[in-house]
């Protein structure tokens, strides 16, 4: 599925959410955790996935991981 915006970098594939080429997040029930620490335009996508999916954003923790 592609989302409205971001047409060309973003786009859902159950349950990850794919920012270019890369899984940067997953859907886990009522939740999208974040697979990684990422840049700013990636974290724009996650948060916009987040929001057009209906679901709470599970941020990653860079000391322990998800």
């Amino acid at each position: 599925m592609n989302f409205k915006r971001y047409k060309q970098n973003l786009r859902y594939e159950h349950p990850y959410v794919i920012s270019y080429t890369t899984k940067v997040a997953k859907v886990c029930g009522d939740y999208l955790k974040e697979l990684g620490y990422w840049s700013v335009t990636t974290r724009k996508h996650v948060n916009y996935a987040a929001q057009e999916l209906n679901k709470d954003l599970v941020y990653f923790n860079q000391e322990g991981g998800e």
